[in-house]
């Protein structure tokens, strides 16, 4: 799985900044901002009604709030996609799903691998 870097900046509209990725295996997130600037991320799927995420929003159930000069990450060690197991199956430690960001004034980074 290649590392994949995506710049954040966000100004007040919700932005798709990864797609699903059934390989996915560790998210990176930091939020550059010094003093202002919170960055709202959520993953896609459906909400509570069966209706599909596609966008974030401010505080909204479920969203990431990363504040200015912060940072998270997901997962640990970034195990090769299949382990030898039946099928190929996949030991995710990440969320596979969309990843939307929505903020105002702020930059930073994604980092998936």
């Amino acid at each position: 799985m290649a590392t994949q870097v995506f710049g954040l900046a966000v100004s007040g509209s919700s932005v798709l900044v990864a797609p699903y990725n059934p390989d996915r295996r560790g998210i990176y997130v930091r939020n550059y901002a010094a003093s202002a600037g919170t960055i709202w991320l959520t993953f896609g799927g459906t909400n509570a009604n069966g209706q599909p995420i596609t966008q974030a929003t401010a505080g909204g159930a479920g969203e990431m709030e990363i504040v200015p000069g912060t940072e998270y990450s997901f997962g640990g060690l970034l195990h090769p996609t299949k382990n030898n197991r039946p099928l190929g199956f996949n030991f995710p430690s990440c969320p596979l799903e969309a990843i939307y960001i929505y903020g105002s004034s702020a930059t930073g980074c994604l980092i998936t691998q």
